[in-house]
């Protein structure tokens, strides 16, 4: 990449925030389905999605889908330390989730060109 500027007369990049998107979530009836990191900080980190409610969400729901590397940043609109999400998670049946998933998603989703 380095010498890709020395050498280049010009340069396109392309900037894109990270999408940042809530979902309502129902665990009464079945697990949320989410494996996280280790958690600390402040967000919890995603690392894998397994059979459950956000699984279900993520069929109907292709453009928006939660994904291994998204991280959960609010639960009920609480921002906070990611203990304390984890915390709020489970201690309620439904509930909303703000998650932020890298920009590169959106590029591999077709949301921008």
């Amino acid at each position: 990449m380095v010498s890709s500027l020395v050498q280049d007369s010009t340069l396109e990049l392309m900037i894109v925030r990270p999408l940042e998107f809530s979902i309502a979530v129902d665990v009464e009836r079945h697990p949320l389905g989410l494996e996280f990191a280790k958690a600390s900080g402040v967000a919890l980190l995603v690392m894998r999605v397994v059979p459950g409610a956000v699984e279900e969400w993520n069929r109907v729901n292709v453009t928006q889908k939660i994904e291994a590397g998204d991280r959960i940043v609010a639960v009920n609109g609480h921002r906070g330390k990611a203990l304390e999400l984890l915390r709020r998670i489970k201690a309620a049946t439904r509930f909303h989730i703000t998650i932020v998933s890298p920009a590169v998603r959106l590029v591999e989703r077709g949301l921008v060109i």
